[in-house]
């Protein structure tokens, strides 16, 4: 038998983007399978690698070790995210896109406020972020909000769209989000088709991902549209008899979760922890469990980005994002993660589990040394427990109406008439005060501390002292 490389597709024995590779020194072939095209496409480089590292014998025949490659990832894996990149600076956002891709988050939405004449000036910065992407082995998907339609007499804006679609390259799918009535959706959409297939150069425009909020929102749409014929796909930021309407009707749809909208949201994790990790991560899993039971093609997580008064523009730190969230997309479906649920009733179980989501989060998160002093470890771990796995203490909500007057409005009248109002800010005082020499004492021992991943926390805990006399 010739030496080869054999290519095949094999749906029933991968899961989608799975693939397997096997190199067999004695029949000299390389076999790939692979789920799908994608996946194909990412085993193919991998063979690549694998060739790079045969030799050359004496008789000039490329000699290869004996190898079998298999990339299966789990079904109820996240492995996308919406993260608003562009509010980052360029460093945060390179850095971000390292750590997701740590993480396997292969695919980011990301909303690309186009209708804004001054950010067309971005266009070299999409370019030159798309490469990273292509560079980590990442998808980037511009996700478009439209209201008025594309094709009227001003010209500009549709030009505008154009370009800045064009700088994301030849993509497989765009996001789009509606600001019209739901009869205008579908002129909105079959213009952003024609659109997409005159900047492509294609007859066919890439899968369109409609994002609905509501039951009513995905019934019009059904009635509207013909989803299975007209290449789009719904991205379901609801539930229940909306996923089961279009499980019914065989509509394609990806199960999206957002961020909570209440303003205590708009604080930094490390800065008001709001319950432990195991606590958020059983809420995400049990979005992930309803859209996987309504066959949900996928879950994309939205990864809040911080910014003023905490951070970003006016403050002394730059703009940040929510890692913990990003890290937890990739956690979600998995059914043996420490980040999981604990069990009721086992104390030493969970003293173990809460011992290395302790260790995950200070390696992930704080970059911490995985292996070193004991010393270190143990206060990396106590570190990464207290800025992400702390149990909500102070009044939650209490402290969004304090967020709330930080923004310049008044709560609510019924609030500023509450007798046990005093009685819970002295509480709150309290907590907040105490939370906050902690991070001092935190900041001041790592102050003198020469590793990288010390400077590196300096940084948030800085942000979080900050935050905190807030």
């Amino acid at each position: 038998r010739q030496p080869c490389i054999v290519l095949s597709l094999d749906q029933r024995m991968l899961p989608p983007q799975g693939f397997r590779i096997v190199c067999s020194p004695t029949s000299g072939c390389v076999e790939v399978a692979a789920h799908d095209a994608c996946s194909l496409r990412s085993a193919v480089e991998c063979v690549h690698q694998i060739l790079s590292q045969g030799e050359l014998n004496s008789r000039r025949e490329l000699v290869l070790p004996a190898a079998v490659v298999e990339n299966v990832p789990s079904t109820g894996q996240a492995t996308a995210v919406l993260i608003d990149i562009w509010s980052l600076s360029a460093s945060v956002a390179s850095a971000a896109l390292v750590r997701l891709r740590a993480w396997q988050v292969t695919t980011l939405y990301t909303p690309v406020p186009w209708q804004q004449s001054t950010w067309e000036v971005e266009v070299r910065r999409v370019i030159r972020l798309r490469k990273e992407c292509r560079r980590h082995g990442q998808e980037l998907v511009p996700v478009l909000t439209v209201d008025t339609s594309l094709e009227g007499p001003d010209a500009s804006a549709r030009g505008r769209l154009c370009r800045i679609l064009a700088s994301f390259g030849s993509v497989r799918s765009i996001g789009l989000r509606f600001r019209c009535g739901m009869e205008e959706q579908c002129a909105r959409i079959n213009e952003v088709q024609r659109l997409a297939c005159e900047v492509f150069r294609t007859h066919r425009a890439p899968l369109l991902l409609c994002w609905l909020p509501t039951e009513i929102a995905v019934r019009s749409f059904c009635e509207r549209t013909r989803p299975l014929q007209s290449g789009l796909a719904v991205m379901l930021e609801g539930g229940g008899h909306a996923a089961a309407t279009l499980r019914s009707r065989s509509v394609p749809h990806y199960t999206f979760i957002g961020a909570e909208q209440s303003p205590l949201a708009r604080v930094p994790l490390p800065v008001c922890t709001r319950g432990t990790v195991p606590a958020r991560l059983s809420d995400l899993n049990t979005r992930v469990h309803e859209g996987r039971r309504h066959r949900a093609l996928g879950v994309v997580v939205e990864v809040p980005v911080f910014g003023a008064p905490w951070c970003g523009l006016g403050t002394a730190f730059p703009t940040a994002w929510c890692e913990l969230t990003g890290f937890m997309a990739a956690s979600v479906g998995a059914s043996t993660s420490p980040l999981v649920v604990e069990k009721a009733g086992d104390t030493e179980g969970n003293s173990d589990l809460r011992t290395q989501r302790a260790s995950l989060l200070a390696t992930h998160l704080l970059q911490a040394p995985c292996r070193g002093e004991e010393e270190i470890g143990k206060r990396t771990h106590a570190l990464a427990s207290a800025l992400w796995d702390t149990p909500a203490t102070a009044d939650a909500r209490l402290l969004s109406h304090l967020v709330t007057l930080l923004s310049g409005e008044l709560p609510p009248v019924a609030v500023m008439q509450d007798d046990e109002l005093m009685t819970k800010l002295n509480q709150c005082y309290s907590e907040l005060s105490q939370s906050r020499q902690r991070a001092q004492a935190n900041l001041d021992r790592l102050r003198s501390e020469s590793a990288s991943w010390a400077q590196n926390v300096v940084v948030t805990l800085e942000m979080v002292v900050s935050g905190l006399e807030w």
